[in-house]
């Protein structure tokens, strides 16, 4: 790809394109030297970066659909799809693990949840809507932690590819679970040929001090969630 130079560059901030295009989810729609755009193959989202302002802008003005999700890179498109009246969330972080796999040991037993783990779950993670949370439930790549046979944490993948929904129940905290749980995703998708790799809230602390602790590899920019859809759907 012609593009692929300047995703070397900074190889976390495009981890979640080269996961889409390694896994065969999505496909290359535009690639230059300066910008590289994908679409996902079933649903109405995209992945963007550019380093050339005006290139970027020119891509993200030309996306057919009027509803849509787009994940853009560095501040200027982040900037530029608000200005358009899109939805954005708060600025992310990027981040993806290379090399062998991690001690997950600890005190977890970390399996597969039980149907009546549900609620506990969706009364804690309340970024995905119930319906596409039960999705993400439900996958192989769900998983709980339990000590002496109680819920104490979870975390799962989400369907982009993306490590995330980690969560220590409070009784829980302080005794390094987010560390094990974490760790523990990290090493199936190394086991499954996949990229490890990650989106991060800036405003994180808690949550960037743990990546880092795990070794992961930080994006130099930021990364953003963008959501486009009709006038009269605001």
């Amino acid at each position: 790809m012609k593009s692929e130079a300047m995703m070397k560059k900074d190889r976390a901030l495009y981890a979640d394109i080269e996961e889409a295009l390694r896994s065969g989810s999505a496909k290359v729609i535009y690639d230059s030297e300066t910008a590289i755009f994908v679409r996902y193959n079933n649903v109405p989202r995209y992945l963007l970066g550019a380093e050339d302002d005006s290139e970027g802008e020119r891509l993200l003005d030309g996306i057919p659909e009027e509803e849509f999700w787009l994940i853009v890179r560095g501040m200027h498109l982040y900037e530029y799809a608000k200005s358009k009246g899109m939805w954005a969330s708060k600025p992310c972080f990027q981040v993806y693990y290379e090399g062998a796999p991690l001690d997950d040991g600890g005190p977890l037993e970390i399996r597969r949840p039980s149907e009546k783990d549900f609620d506990a779950v969706a009364a804690t993670y309340t970024l995905t809507p119930p319906e596409e949370l039960r999705k993400d439930f439900e996958s192989e790549n769900f998983f709980c932690g339990y000590l002496d046979g109680k819920l104490a944490a979870y975390a799962g993948v989400h369907d982009d590819g993306s490590l995330g929904m980690l969560h220590v129940f409070e009784e829980y905290r302080g005794r390094g679970l987010s560390k094990q749980m974490s760790r523990f995703m990290v090493n199936r998708r190394l086991a499954q040929g996949c990229l490890p790799y990650a989106q991060i809230f800036r405003d994180n602390g808690p949550s960037l001090g743990l990546q880092r602790r795990n070794g992961m590899i930080f994006s130099n920019d930021i990364i953003a969630w963008t959501y486009a859809c009709p006038a009269e759907k605001r």
